[in-house]
């Protein structure tokens, strides 16, 4: 005569992080692969007005979960013009280091491919009712922070600072290094205002 403990569920584990009000709330995430111009669906990778980024979740309870974050281009026809989404795309390249703090209001080329392996702090919440009656984890705002932004407000346990200790030294950042990016937009511009003309700049 055989024994067993009985499974929980015939269901299989998804190895993505449930859409439930349970996960609202913040979490340490490293990037794993990224698509310009697509996002990835069951189907291959969709293409898209943006970017996206596949995600997994560096410890708690969640480890190892999967998540997808897309972040669309900003658009004109937008209430805001545009400006959330262009907010939460910028806020991703400085949390990877594909992009820096100091390139606020200025126009440069990127590759969101460079943020693969990157670490980075998101907020989730569940979203608005779709059309299909389902609510799904997004992006809170624009709250994506670098593992070093003060603002991110994530105490990290030991296996996930063990992890963090892998980026390299220049990445790692002072507070300084984000300041302009809590600061006040006319603080932002008179602070560039105020920086000594480089002759490189007549």
């Amino acid at each position: 005569m055989a024994k067993m403990q009985a499974p929980e569920s015939l269901l299989g584990e998804s190895v993505y992080l449930a859409h439930e009000a349970a996960n609202n709330g913040k979490y340490l995430m490293r990037v794993i692969d990224a698509h310009e111009d697509g996002r990835p669906t069951k189907d291959g990778i969709e293409p898209i007005n943006g970017f996206s980024a596949e995600c997994e979740v560096v410890g708690g309870v969640n480890d190892g979960k999967k998540f997808n974050l897309t972040l669309y281009n900003g658009k004109l026809t937008a209430k805001d013009g545009g400006k959330m989404a262009i907010q939460k795309q910028f806020a991703f390249l400085v949390a990877t280091d594909v992009c820096t703090p100091s390139q606020l209001g200025t126009e440069f080329e990127y590759d969101p491919v460079s943020s693969v392996n990157s670490f980075f702090v998101v907020e989730l919440e569940l979203g608005k009712e779709t059309d299909d009656g389902k609510r799904y984890l997004d992006l809170k705002y624009s709250n994506i922070y670098h593992v070093d932004d003060p603002r991110a407000k994530l105490k990290y346990d030991p296996a996930q600072q063990a992890k963090l200790a892998t980026i390299a030294a220049a990445n790692r950042h002072t507070a300084e290094y984000f300041a302009s990016l809590a600061a006040p937009r006319k603080q932002v511009e008179k602070s560039k205002a105020d920086k000594p003309l480089d002759l490189d700049d007549l």
